[in-house]
């Protein structure tokens, strides 16, 4: 059989890339979101659309990837994507896809680079031929997929390291 040639591990990584597009794709329901235009009679509770939501504080209407309130200044977080009950993080990353990419392909750190994690991504790919990440990615997707919707959002939310 022999050892792995600098081509194979090319393969390797762009197929690793296609998958990660392809749960991408799929998490996010393969349309982009429209804009909706609300309208709320007097008086009347807001109710969230496609493109909106409400601070938790204070009620009024933010951008959906707004991470702070820019009226009383309250941070956000970011538990569910377009009511479809999904956990997301702020920047729109999946804790069903995070946990599914850990199981699968854990071993080349796919979920640490899905999840904005760059550095420990690499330190994953570096160290996959000992099999020790792809132990420590089953386990963490487990952990992905047992955690709170809410404390999934707060760990991974935008910009968080």
């Amino acid at each position: 059989m022999g050892e792995f040639s600098p081509f194979h591990w090319i393969v390797v990584l762009v197929v690793v890339l296609v998958l990660v597009t392809l749960v991408k794709t799929l998490v996010s329901g393969g349309k982009p979101k429209q804009a909706v235009k609300s309208v709320t009679p007097e008086g009347a509770m807001p109710t969230a659309v496609a493109n909106e939501k409400f601070c938790r504080e204070c009620g009024s209407s933010i951008r959906p990837n707004a991470e702070i309130c820019p009226k009383c200044g309250v941070r956000q977080v970011a538990v569910s994507a377009g009511g479809s009950g999904m956990a997301t993080t702020a920047d729109g990353k999946s804790k069903i896809a995070a946990g599914l990419l850990a199981l699968l392909l854990g071993g080349l750190g796919v979920h640490k680079f899905y999840l904005g994690r760059t550095g420990l991504g690499v330190l994953y790919l570096l160290f996959c031929w000992t099999f020790i990440p792809a132990l420590i990615g089953f386990i963490e997707g487990i952990v992905y997929l047992t955690m709170s919707d809410q404390v999934f959002a707060e760990k991974y939310a935008l910009g968080k390291l």
